[in-house]
Protein backbone atom coordinates (compact mmCIF):
# COMPACT_ATOMS: atom_id res chain seq x y z
CA UNK A 1 0.00 0.00 0.00
CA UNK A 2 1.46 3.57 -1.22
CA UNK A 3 0.47 6.29 1.21
CA UNK A 4 2.02 9.11 -0.70
CA UNK A 5 2.68 7.86 -4.41
CA UNK A 6 -0.52 7.74 -5.89
CA UNK A 7 -2.18 11.55 -4.78
CA UNK A 8 1.18 13.96 -4.18
CA UNK A 9 2.91 14.72 -7.05
CA UNK A 10 6.47 14.56 -5.34
CA UNK A 11 6.69 10.63 -4.55
CA UNK A 12 5.63 9.20 -7.29
CA UNK A 13 9.67 7.42 -7.84
CA UNK A 14 11.33 6.81 -5.53
CA UNK A 15 14.20 9.42 -6.35
CA UNK A 16 12.24 11.95 -6.47
CA UNK A 17 10.56 10.95 -3.08
CA UNK A 18 14.12 11.42 -1.60
CA UNK A 19 14.20 14.32 -2.30
CA UNK A 20 11.34 15.32 -1.35
CA UNK A 21 12.15 14.22 1.68
CA UNK A 22 15.69 15.85 2.09
CA UNK A 23 13.60 19.23 1.15
CA UNK A 24 11.32 18.48 4.29
CA UNK A 25 14.21 18.11 6.59
CA UNK A 26 15.57 21.45 4.88
CA UNK A 27 12.08 22.99 5.32
CA UNK A 28 9.89 23.12 2.57
CA UNK A 29 6.68 23.27 4.17
CA UNK A 30 4.38 23.08 0.81
CA UNK A 31 4.72 19.34 0.78
CA UNK A 32 3.27 18.84 4.59
CA UNK A 33 -0.19 20.61 2.95
CA UNK A 34 -0.47 17.67 0.56
CA UNK A 35 0.72 15.19 3.26
CA UNK A 36 -1.86 16.06 5.56
CA UNK A 37 -4.62 15.91 3.62
CA UNK A 38 -3.90 11.83 3.01
CA UNK A 39 -3.53 11.10 6.48
CA UNK A 40 -2.47 13.48 9.87
CA UNK A 41 -1.65 10.62 12.25
CA UNK A 42 0.42 9.16 9.41
CA UNK A 43 1.98 12.68 8.19
CA UNK A 44 3.29 13.37 11.53
CA UNK A 45 4.98 10.16 12.87
CA UNK A 46 6.26 10.01 9.47
CA UNK A 47 7.96 12.84 9.08
CA UNK A 48 8.88 12.50 12.67
CA UNK A 49 10.54 9.10 12.52
CA UNK A 50 12.35 10.32 9.26
CA UNK A 51 13.93 13.63 10.83
CA UNK A 52 14.90 11.48 13.72
CA UNK A 53 17.07 9.48 11.66
CA UNK A 54 18.70 11.65 9.56
CA UNK A 55 19.43 13.83 13.01
CA UNK A 56 21.24 10.95 14.42
CA UNK A 57 22.72 9.63 11.07
CA UNK A 58 24.34 13.57 10.89
CA UNK A 59 25.09 13.12 14.59
CA UNK A 60 27.08 9.33 14.07
CA UNK A 61 28.91 10.78 11.43
CA UNK A 62 30.01 14.33 13.36
CA UNK A 63 30.87 11.93 16.68
CA UNK A 64 32.89 9.66 14.53
CA UNK A 65 35.24 12.27 12.68
CA UNK A 66 35.93 13.94 16.17
CA UNK A 67 36.20 10.73 17.81
CA UNK A 68 38.86 9.68 14.98
CA UNK A 69 40.59 13.11 15.18
CA UNK A 70 40.96 12.75 18.93
CA UNK A 71 42.19 9.06 19.35
CA UNK A 72 44.46 9.89 16.67
CA UNK A 73 45.66 13.52 17.96
CA UNK A 74 46.03 11.36 21.73
CA UNK A 75 48.27 8.76 20.00
CA UNK A 76 50.74 10.92 18.53
CA UNK A 77 51.12 12.85 21.62
CA UNK A 78 51.15 10.43 24.66
CA UNK A 79 52.17 7.00 22.36
CA UNK A 80 56.09 6.79 22.02
CA UNK A 81 56.91 3.52 20.15
CA UNK A 82 60.45 2.27 21.08
CA UNK A 83 61.18 2.53 16.95
CA UNK A 84 61.20 6.50 17.58
CA UNK A 85 63.74 6.96 19.78
CA UNK A 86 65.74 4.61 17.30
CA UNK A 87 64.66 6.16 14.09
CA UNK A 88 66.22 9.82 15.69
CA UNK A 89 69.39 8.56 16.69
CA UNK A 90 69.85 6.80 13.03
CA UNK A 91 69.24 10.29 11.55
CA UNK A 92 72.02 11.98 14.05
CA UNK A 93 74.39 9.13 13.10
CA UNK A 94 73.77 9.64 9.48
CA UNK A 95 74.36 13.11 9.47
CA UNK A 96 77.13 13.13 11.43
CA UNK A 97 78.48 10.64 9.16
CA UNK A 98 77.69 12.88 5.99
CA UNK A 99 79.11 15.86 7.29
CA UNK A 100 82.49 14.37 7.88
CA UNK A 101 82.18 12.55 4.31
CA UNK A 102 81.86 16.33 2.95
CA UNK A 103 84.41 17.95 5.12
CA UNK A 104 81.75 20.33 7.28
CA UNK A 105 83.69 18.47 10.49
CA UNK A 106 86.57 16.47 10.98
CA UNK A 107 86.22 13.07 12.85
CA UNK A 108 87.35 12.97 16.32
CA UNK A 109 90.24 11.24 17.22
CA UNK A 110 89.54 7.97 19.08
CA UNK A 111 90.16 7.79 22.53
CA UNK A 112 90.12 4.55 24.79
CA UNK A 113 88.91 5.22 28.24
CA UNK A 114 89.85 2.03 30.65
CA UNK A 115 87.67 1.88 34.10
CA UNK A 116 89.19 1.83 37.30
CA UNK A 117 87.63 -1.49 37.80
CA UNK A 118 88.81 -2.70 34.77
CA UNK A 119 92.33 -1.27 35.79
CA UNK A 120 92.46 -3.11 38.76
CA UNK A 121 91.67 -6.33 37.01
CA UNK A 122 94.33 -6.05 35.00
CA UNK A 123 97.14 -5.01 37.07
CA UNK A 124 96.43 -8.31 39.38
Amino acid sequence: MQWYGGTVAEFQTVGSSLLSLWSLVRGRTELMADMLTISRAFTVVFTTSFSVVVALFIYTAVFATINNAYTSVRRSVFHYSPTDVHDYKMVDVLTKQLKIWLGVTKPKPVQYRVSKSQENDMSA
